[in-house]
């Protein structure tokens, strides 16, 4: 009703709020500025291949070329920032691991934030905003009389719930660490079994196979090695049907 040509979209409005995502990025610039006070844990982290720092994550070790001291502080602030947004998905499905089960993407967000390559989200906030507070007063500078009642009326619905929204959706994975840690275990379950032949195979099984086979072998009804073999002839169809151009 009010929109010309030249104006800004309608998102424009809407940008520059605190929300979850903004948070973590925050947060984890905020690391990598506490590692560059400290030249050799960041020249660390910047030349070691992710890989090798997840492994070293993982199994607690101290590599040799920091202080172990510092490389607990490292482990204890990163362990922070993965407590607070680990749950964070990539996406919907959660057979794909989320921060806190591979931070592997994180670490190399990390690193674009050493190197300098990676956009600085405080400054991307706060120039989100000043964007979004120059449409608003170009709007109403504009705007008289009911239009301007109207645009002030659903400007403000959607200022207050598009962050929240935000948030929702990333909140969507706080059951998902819980959920693959209690699928997984299951899956192991399976394996022992003979069942599946590894345990995020579960991830491929329809919930009625999952529940059919837990439920037999909860009754001491061990599944033959026919089904095991079923699962994983099934599996590889999917695959092949994937990597299928056609």
């Amino acid at each position: 009703m009010i929109k010309r040509r030249d104006d800004p979209s309608a998102p424009t409005f809407l940008l520059g709020y605190d929300s979850l995502p903004i948070r973590a990025d925050k947060s984890l610039y905020s690391l990598a500025e506490w590692v560059k006070g400290y030249p050799a844990l960041a020249q660390y982290l910047e030349r070691t291949p992710t890989s090798q720092l997840v492994a070293f994550w993982e199994s607690g070790q101290v590599p040799g070329d920091v202080m172990p001291s510092l490389w607990q502080d490292w482990r204890v602030r990163l362990h922070q920032h993965l407590r607070d947004y680990g749950y964070m998905l990539y996406d919907l499905d959660f057979v794909h691991p989320v921060p806190v089960d591979d931070p592997a993407p994180v670490l190399d967000a990390l690193k674009l934030y050493l190197c300098a390559q990676g956009a600085n989200p405080y400054t991307r906030q706060r120039e989100s905003s000043e964007r979004r507070e120059q449409a608003v007063a170009l709007m109403r500078q504009r705007l008289k009389g009911l239009r301007l009642k109207w645009f002030n009326k659903y400007l403000a619905t959607a200022q207050k719930y598009a962050p929240l929204r935000e948030d929702g959706l990333a909140e969507i994975g706080l059951a998902y660490p819980l959920v693959r840690q209690m699928l997984r275990e299951l899956g192991n379950r399976f394996v022992q079994q003979n069942v599946i032949p590894a345990a995020d195979e579960i991830f491929w099984l329809t919930q009625d196979e999952v529940v059919h086979a837990a439920t037999r072998l909860d009754a001491g009804s061990p599944l033959s090695r026919s089904q095991g073999k079923f699962h994983r002839a099934k599996r590889n169809i999917v695959l092949r049907s994937a990597s299928d151009p056609q």
